[in-house]
């Protein structure tokens, strides 16, 4: 016919297990002016339909000794959709699987930590469109991870006598901390094993020069994200692997319920901080035993970062969190300590929530202390100094 026209074009996949046609694309041409007798050409340009739902599919693998893997989901601006797990936390999904998304642009973070703390992570932009499907496939191996010094002493030394070479450790591995022998003034302290050309010579035969070299490092490396596959794992790694001048964090995945934690390293450490960070949303972590779920002592700092929670019990003898004296206790904003009726059994043991003893500092920059009781009892006096939240006794900020 004869005429103005505007030409609409819709584009279909193939059918699916119902035969029906899935809409994939669109687009249109306008103002076409039909002429008697002649031919009218256009290019019509088809663009994917940006509402509705599309499938995102994903095929990754990564090495035997991850222990900790997963996929974040959100949308493109920083909102947050959903966070898989491929090990090491929930809710866990297989590594090659699909999943539906509305329409729309989004980021997607996979990150993965294997057992000696090293971190690899690789992000994309993924663009879903109506009934399409959008791919993502990676192989992660060794060269995704940064190269750890520490990791690589720490799993290879046998308590005994090594040498670097024998494991592949070259001063490279210094360079690429920045620590590199000429310039820099802290590496000072390990030039008795590397001279000022990077060459290699015999390592020390005892732990102690061996806990130095790895503290060095370790400071370097700034915070260090603990491995192990529960929270109680991870405070087991600390206790172990914890070196002085050292900054861990510690990723809390799932809510857990752990007895009283009386000491978070041993007692000759020092300069120690160790950060708890609840992944994604409110990690709650019960006090499953009467007693204090922590006591921090001399030279530890422990941070309360966002998503924790500790919940302790109603009939404790004991603050839930002690700070002893030369401890640090630190809570910033989404953290809080709850639920806690303590009948204290001698005066070491005020406070509910929190104890702040003589010589120690508690610094609050956020987060909330509720519900929390301290009882007095005719066998303790406590000089109206209870504390139900907070009994100080030390440094409160």
């Amino acid at each position: 016919m004869l005429g103005g026209w505007n030409l609409y074009v819709t584009a279909f996949l193939d059918g699916n297990e119902e035969d029906e046609y899935l809409k994939a694309a669109r687009g249109n041409l306008g103002d076409i002016e039909v002429i008697p007798e002649e031919t009218i050409t256009g290019d019509v340009v088809l663009f994917p339909i940006t509402e509705g739902q599309g499938t995102f599919r994903w095929d990754i693998s990564f090495p035997d000794n991850v222990v900790t893997a997963r996929m974040e989901i959100m949308r493109l601006g920083g909102i947050p959709y959903k966070t898989f797990y491929f090990v090491g936390g929930d809710p866990l999904i297989d590594s090659s699987y699909s999943h539906k998304l509305d329409a729309g642009q989004y980021h997607v973070i996979f990150t993965l930590y294997n057992d000696r703390g090293e971190r690899a992570t690789v992000s994309a932009i993924l663009h879903i469109y109506q009934n399409m499907g959008s791919p993502f496939a990676d192989i992660f191996n060794d060269d995704h991870f940064p190269i750890s010094l520490a990791g690589l002493i720490l799993n290879a030394w046998d308590g005994s006598s090594w040498d670097f070479a024998l494991h592949g450790i070259t001063a490279r591995h210094f360079y690429l901390l920045g620590i590199d022998g000429i310039n820099d003034d802290n590496f000072d302290r390990i030039t008795h094993w590397f001279n000022i050309f990077g060459s290699l010579s015999q390592v020390p035969t005892d732990k102690t020069g061996l806990k130095s070299l790895v503290g060095t490092v370790l400071v370097h490396m700034g915070e260090m994200s603990v491995p192990g596959d529960t929270f109680v794992a991870k405070l087991g790694w600390i206790r172990t692997y914890a070196l002085d001048g050292g900054s861990y964090l510690v990723e809390i995945n799932t809510d857990e319920e752990i007895g009283p934690q009386s000491q978070l390293v041993p007692a000759s450490q020092s300069g120690i901080t160790i950060t708890l960070r609840g992944m994604e949303i409110e990690r709650i972590i019960n006090l499953s035993e009467n007693g204090s779920l922590f006591a921090v002592g001399s030279g530890v700092s422990l941070v309360l970062d966002e998503n924790v929670t500790l919940q302790g019990r109603t009939d404790n003898n004991a603050p839930l969190v002690r700070v002893n004296n030369g401890g640090t206790l630190v809570m910033n904003a989404g953290a809080s300590v709850m639920g806690n009726t303590n009948t204290p059994h001698d005066m070491d043991d005020f406070g509910g929530g929190v104890l702040v003893n003589t010589g120690s500092m508690f610094t609050m920059n956020g987060g909330e202390i509720f519900g929390n009781v301290s009882l007095y009892t005719s066998t303790v006096v406590l000089y109206g100094r209870g504390g139900g939240g907070v009994c100080c006794q030390g440094r409160c900020v």
